[in-house]
């Protein structure tokens, strides 16, 4: 695949990637499917600490659908540092009140945990935002992959991040790959109505 040298998009601002990007995020997680997979990956890989984070998820999944590179360990890396301190320290408490306040049945409560939601959403836009800013490092490709070689190269992107956030041992776990595999499986109708 040839690249060209586009640092982000050309004529293309970093906020109109940003609010492409949260575009993208809210529509496909608005598929079931989607919201499982990547929930599952969140919830069920470890512990708080080292959870997949879902905006890199769906920002190594928006890269490759539009054609971003290089995508290696060292892109993964910078990503990951850029989006951790804003997870730990804002997006995830924000996560765990809201769902300590879901258990609750005071009325006050459903309101309570309602502003907080809106609060995490625009925690996570604000870190999809701080991504986009790492995309300075990128190119962007002349030529679209196919359907299934994006489900490859998102596949092969996921495991190296988790490779990253868990330990390589702990990332080959069959466990691991099965919630790669049902996440890929989950956005391959994204992929290939994006590659039509």
């Amino acid at each position: 695949m040839v690249t060209r040298q586009t640092p982000l998009g050309g004529d293309r601002s970093g906020t109109e990637h940003a609010d492409d990007l949260w575009r993208f995020s809210c529509e496909v997680f608005e598929d079931p499917a989607v919201a499982k997979a990547c929930l599952a990956l969140q919830d069920d890989t470890a512990d708080d600490l080292s959870c997949a984070d879902v905006n890199i998820i769906l920002f190594v999944t928006w890269l490759v659908i539009n054609g971003w590179g290089p995508l290696d360990e060292y892109f993964l890396a910078t990503v990951i540092k850029t989006a951790r301190p804003w997870q730990k320290d804002v997006v995830r408490p924000l996560r765990a009140l809201r769902r300590e306040l879901k258990a609750l049945s005071l009325p006050e409560a459903r309101k309570i945990r309602t502003s907080v939601q809106h609060s995490e959403i625009a925690a996570e836009r604000a870190e999809q935002t701080a991504l986009v800013e790492v995309m300075a490092i990128l190119h962007q490709c002349d030529d679209v992959l196919a359907p299934q070689a994006m489900g490859d190269e998102i596949r092969l992107l996921l495991e190296k991040y988790m490779a990253i956030i868990l330990g390589n041992e702990m990332a080959r776990e069959p466990s691991i790959r099965t919630l790669i595999g049902d996440y890929i499986t989950a956005i391959e109708p994204v992929l290939i109505n994006r590659s039509a």
